[in-house]
């Protein structure tokens, strides 16, 4: 069926899809109306791309429909010549927060079969409406200014490892719900309306419920969303102030440190960035950013965010927690692992491996009598026990980077901070 004129705030999917235009990107699809608005207008851009979709469709079994549901949207994603794939999330649900681990079902599920398949994008049905039900919930929450922010067209998928290289994008964050619908009703499409969007437990309802009296009081909703386009400026241009900062003050060290001088009082955006690199935690922490930042000015050395900042001389070095790494008396924390993605390894979510040889452990694990330690000299003491320690073939054979043998192990810094 050819394609009806697009609906109000709708742009061609073209464009912010020209990365992916050729290849096979995920589809999250429930048969809601945003869903399959958004089904129908990929499969015209995939048509013409010569792309692939491959709907995803989640059931969270939270409803005793929601098998029946999830069966019909496979059947409508199948009379569009696609095949989708069907998730149940079977686990035993949680007594509390059940949004926020249904979330993170989906999330773990996109990341899982975009590396199935190699696809790098997911596609998302949020809409101007959705925007402004965000921004509204994070004022009401009392979130600063990176809350505000809320979606981007194009996001990183937020989970760490397993998201990486992998994006979320929501070509219809500019239509608003009501378009979308009149749009499918004038080709005949009839789509699910999941009455949970109608159970007032859930806070989004309420939510809903509130901006829905206000616009009939004459308040645009959307005004809101124009709010998150603004704020996402605004921290746009404070991340450019941030990597100007970085490239003329911060040093970075191939074993996963940082330096810098002392004196020079580090833009809490900086340190934010800084703060992801050395912890391989890139979800923001601006709390421990600026915890971190107000320490450096008084010269205190502290840890925050799975990062330590302590000093030597005129340097201050920002460096991996050790007790995030090696675990502590407590056992607050379990040391991280390294994560199998494909071919390649990522340990404590700092360092790629690229070899099946190799593993790596904290070297506070595996420093033997009679080792070197001039070798460690640039490495301050307080950040030698999470340095990685290269093992092969059960001989530990040296840190990554600090001696020179080993290319298949990479900090990944850069990649760290562009997610911040």
């Amino acid at each position: 069926m050819p394609l009806t004129p697009l609906p109000a705030g709708i742009a061609p999917l073209g464009p912010c899809l020209a990365d992916w235009a050729g290849e096979t990107v995920l589809l999250g699809f429930s048969g809601g109306g945003d869903s399959l608005a958004l089904l129908h207008l990929a499969t015209g851009w995939a048509s013409e791309t010569r792309s692939t979709l491959r709907p995803v469709i989640i059931d969270h079994g939270l409803r005793s429909e929601s098998a029946s549901e999830a069966d019909r949207a496979a059947r409508q994603a199948h009379a569009l010549g696609w095949t989708p794939v069907v998730e149940h999330w079977d686990a035993t649900k949680p007594a509390t927060g059940l949004q926020a681990a249904a979330r993170r079902f989906r999330l773990e599920t996109f990341a899982r079969r975009a590396r199935e398949v190699g696809a790098t994008a997911v596609l998302l049905g949020h809409t101007r409406d959705d925007q402004a039900e965000t921004v509204w919930r994070r004022l009401l929450a009392g979130s600063g200014l990176e809350g505000l922010s809320a979606m981007s067209i194009i996001d990183p998928l937020p989970l760490w490892p397993e998201g990486r290289a992998i994006s979320l994008v929501r070509p219809l964050l500019g239509a608003r719900r009501a378009a979308l619908r009149e749009w499918l009703s004038q080709r005949g499409e009839d789509w699910i309306d999941d009455p949970s969007n109608a159970n007032r437990a859930f806070s989004r309802v309420r939510d809903r419920a509130v901006l829905a009296r206000l616009e009939t009081g004459g308040f645009d909703p959307a005004r809101l969303a124009g709010l998150a386009d603004k704020v996402a400026r605004y921290q746009r241009s404070q991340a450019e102030i941030a990597g100007r900062w970085l490239m003329q003050h911060a040093v970075f060290h191939a074993w996963g440190g940082i330096s810098l001088d002392r004196h020079k009082a580090a833009p809490w955006r900086a340190m934010e960035a800084m703060r992801a690199a050395v912890s391989g935690e890139p979800a923001p922490q601006s709390a421990a950013a600026r915890k971190l930042a107000v320490a450096m000015r008084s010269g205190e050395a502290i840890t925050a965010g799975g990062a330590a900042l302590g000093y030597r001389g005129d340097q201050a070095f920002l460096f991996r927690d050790p007790g995030h790494v090696t675990g502590r008396a407590d056992r607050s924390r379990h040391r991280r692992g390294t994560a199998a993605m494909g071919e390649i390894g990522i340990w404590d979510g700092r360092f790629e491996i690229r070899s099946k040889k190799i593993r790596i452990r904290p070297f506070s694990d595996c420093a033997a009598d009679g080792f070197d330690t001039d070798r460690l000299g640039p490495v301050p003491p307080a950040a030698r026990p999470g340095l990685p320690a290269i093992w092969e073939n059960d001989r530990f054979q040296g840190l990554a980077g600090l001696d020179p043998d080993f290319p298949s192990v990479r900090w990944l810094a850069s990649e760290l901070m562009a997610r911040n």
